[in-house]
């Protein structure tokens, strides 16, 4: 009984060993790249919607997702103005004004800072890959054991 406890113990070390190693390796990864293409528009969004309850800007994508990545910042993170000419046009054309509209705020606008932003919001995800890691590797564990879960926790 003590050799099945102690290999428990030692597959449970594993898996959070292997999600530990996932959380700093992707987080790391990113911490020099710039935004993607639709990092921009979703961040800006997830903010948005979140702060001022406004869903023309990326209403084509739930909001769930915008909504986690922008629990990382305050009300006052981002400087929002609806002055802008962009943000009456979205109504008519969303698809072409929101793309504007975003990088203008986050990059055109005096006091915001873009690219940190951007950076807490994709650290927001790195738990979410944690969970889902964990997840898989109690998965395998209640399928196939101690001696798979750990090994599925660092492949998820």
């Amino acid at each position: 009984m003590t050799t099945r406890v102690n290999v428990a113990r030692a597959a449970i070390a594993g898996m959070a060993a292997m999600l530990l190693l996932f959380a700093v390796l992707s987080y790391s990864a990113v911490l020099g790249k710039s935004p993607t293409y639709d990092e921009t528009l979703h961040s800006v969004a997830g903010y948005v919607h979140r702060i001022r309850g406004d869903f023309r800007i990326n209403p084509e994508d739930p909001a769930l997702f915008g909504y986690w990545g922008s629990l990382a910042h305050g009300r006052n993170a981002l400087t929002i103005s609806t002055d802008l000419r962009y943000w009456d046009q979205m109504i008519e054309d969303f698809a072409t004004f929101q793309w504007y509209y975003s990088v203008h705020v986050l990059y055109g606008w005096r006091g915001n800072n873009g690219d940190q932003f951007i950076q807490k919001s994709r650290f927001m995800f790195v738990p979410v890959g944690m969970g889902l890691g964990g997840l898989i590797g109690w998965w395998a564990w209640r399928i196939a054991q101690q001696r798979h879960g750990a090994a599925c926790a660092g492949a998820g």
